[in-house]
């Protein structure tokens, strides 16, 4: 799959969006990480090894983009609160999404609504308060 970044739109997170349109424009992991990608590096990835803006190639199996001159893999994820192994990057802006419509948000309720367990929803929600809300 091969995505030229600095063509596409840029989906708006921050138009409202109903619960469904949430989940429909944010389906799976390769949609996030998209939308991460196009709105970190509007004019394109910039490769940080050959300092070139190019088309990259993405391949899913590492969640990675890799330049097309130099072959350098670039992950959207690394350095963020979405690199923690285990956890789909789907189920972080799903979780972000349900707290910025509702901070008061208790772990049990994000554990239904993401599937995951107790400790992981309350890790969440810890990590999502630290990094993201002012």
């Amino acid at each position: 799959m091969e995505y030229d970044v600095s063509l596409k739109p840029s989906p708006k997170i921050d138009d409202y969006f109903t619960e469904a349109e949430f989940k429909k424009s944010f389906k799976d992991d390769d949609s996030c990480i998209l939308w991460l990608c196009l709105n970190n590096y509007p004019n394109g990835i910039i490769c940080k090894k050959c300092d070139k803006v190019t088309t990259h190639k993405y391949y899913k199996a590492y969640q990675s983009f890799q330049c097309e001159v130099c072959g350098t893999h670039y992950q959207p994820v690394m350095g963020t609160i979405y690199q923690k192994k285990g956890i789909p990057i789907s189920k972080w802006f799903f979780a972000i999404y349900l707290m910025g419509k509702n901070l008061k948000i208790n772990s049990q309720e994000l554990s239904k609504k993401i599937d995951v367990d107790l400790k992981t929803a309350e890790y969440m929600i810890l990590k999502i308060k630290n990094k993201l809300v002012p």
